[in-house]
């Protein structure tokens, strides 16, 4: 899987029209299903440090990790503090956090703009969730936030920082730990989360297998795949083909339980080489389902 950085951004954000999405303040209504919060700080209120110098072409990142019955989880929405006047508009990167410094291996990228900050006191803001972002399976993953055109101001609990726990990067895409660029709190960010059904009777369950239309369509450099598997689980096959019907990578091939599931395929072999640009087909196989759709890899 490649890695975003914020130069792909920019470039990408010319050829694609940026949608500006005006995000509502964290009194919006919830959504049906329960909401558990994952914090990067400990912040219950009181003062906060506002952290004004992240400007144009530059990111906070913060790491979360789910309780073990989270999993898998699908994000709900990313909530931020923002402190000062000045509006911004940034985006954002999941990633699967590799304990490096860096935020690891990018797996879903905003190509939309989020509008933020501009109240006078410190305010939450909720980004949230387009269709596509992947379902969490395991493991400890970081949010990134990347700013553009006016510096924003974001909220630092002074608490306490946790080491390596929060990162900053600059304009020229140089990845620092917050404590090492002397910011000395931890930034204040939450993961709205919704964890695996509890019972047959929850409404995320579905009734029927099915294998959705990948997103985006065409594609360059990763789609995603998302399947639903009925009460009762199966053995699940996910498989790309090529025109010939060869099968190129097999993307899942185990037993599934109930639920509705993310996978997603970055254009690369099974034999770990990037295939050339066309036309491909994802089958899935489980029980006595199968169904095939069509997918365009652009380079």
């Amino acid at each position: 899987m490649r890695r975003l950085n914020f130069e792909t951004f920019r470039r990408v954000r010319k050829l694609v029209p940026v949608i500006v999405v005006l995000i509502l303040v964290a009194t919006t209504a919830a959504s049906a299903q329960t909401i558990q919060w994952l914090q990067n700080d400990s912040y219950t209120g009181g003062t906060v440090s506002c952290e004004m110098g992240i400007g144009d072409g530059e990111s906070i990142a913060a790491r979360f990790t789910a309780p073990p019955d989270a999993y898998p989880y699908s994000i709900d929405r990313i909530r931020v503090l923002c402190c000062g006047p000045s509006v911004g508009l940034c985006s954002f990167t999941i990633w699967q956090d590799n304990g490096a410094l860096n935020p690891g291996t990018a797996l879903y990228y905003s190509l939309d703009a989020f509008q933020i900050g501009g109240a006078q006191t410190p305010t939450f803001y909720d980004i949230v969730m387009p269709p596509g972002v992947p379902v969490i399976t395991s493991g400890t993953i970081r949010v990134s936030l990347e700013v553009f055109l006016q510096s924003t101001g974001f909220g630092v609990d002074l608490d306490g920082i946790i080491p390596q726990q929060n990162l900053v990067r600059n304009n020229v895409a140089v990845w620092s730990f917050a404590e090492n660029a002397g910011i000395h709190g931890d930034w204040i960010m939450r993961l709205g989360i919704i964890g695996p059904p509890t019972s047959i009777g929850d409404e995320s369950i579905p009734r029927e297998f099915a294998l959705a239309a990948n997103v985006p369509n065409p594609f360059n450099p990763v789609t995603t795949i998302r399947y639903d598997v009925p009460a009762g689980g199966a053995n699940v096959n996910i498989a790309i083909l090529d025109v010939t019907g060869r099968i190129v990578h097999t993307l899942v091939n185990e037993r599934r339980e109930a639920g509705r599931f993310d996978v997603q395929w970055n254009g690369v072999s099974a034999r770990g080489e990037h295939v050339a640009s066309g036309v491909y087909f994802y089958r899935m196989r489980a029980g006595g389902f199968v169904q095939t759709r069509k997918m365009v890899l652009l380079k």
